[in-house]
């Protein structure tokens, strides 16, 4: 997609596929055995962080609104970022997750977009510490869900854009007044 070179934006591939019949042996990463292995820790911090960036859509939308701004986000869209196990997650099972995907960048990092107020991802890590349903074990494959903005201009912005962002982007005035159009 030229529009936006710099985001390796989700693609679907379609065919046919050929099976070897041959069992693979999967090896599981450290990570997410260590995530198995505290189920509690895991989940615990999954919830803080799903809890966290709930708080913070909600206050981000507010202040917009006290400072008179427009209302040109969705309530009901949380932009996030994850970590996940780069060998062994699916990305497309995050839709499970009530996540849909819009970039997959390196070593497992994704970003994405929350659509349902974090009900399912909160189901899914539920099931992760009651250990219970069939994907039960889903959630230690999430390795990470980030806090808070500061990743978006390092993921989502060209270069030359987050120059100009990280400058300051200077307030255009229309018709000589000094109010911002």
């Amino acid at each position: 997609m030229p529009e936006f070179p710099h985001l390796n934006l989700k693609q679907k591939l379609d065919g046919r596929y050929q099976f070897a019949g041959r069992r693979i042996d999967k090896k599981v990463d450290p990570q997410t055995e260590a995530n198995l292995g505290n189920r509690t820790a895991h989940g615990n911090k999954l919830t803080q962080a799903v809890q966290s960036l709930s708080q913070g859509h909600i206050d981000f939308l507010r202040e917009r609104e006290e400072q008179g701004l427009p209302q040109v986000f969705d309530e009901n869209i949380v932009p996030v970022f994850l970590k996940v196990d780069p060998r062994d997650f699916d990305i497309e099972a995050l839709k499970g997750f009530g996540i849909e995907i819009v970039s997959e960048e390196n070593d497992g990092f994704i970003i994405g977009a929350n659509t349902d107020n974090f009900r399912s991802l909160t189901d899914k890590i539920q099931s992760f510490l009651t250990q219970e349903g069939i994907s039960k074990n889903q959630a230690a494959k999430l390795w990470e869900i980030i806090e808070g903005t500061e990743w978006r201009a390092d993921y989502i912005l060209s270069e030359e854009l987050k120059l100009k962002y990280l400058a300051g982007i200077e307030p255009v005035y229309h018709n000589n007044s000094k109010c911002p159009q």
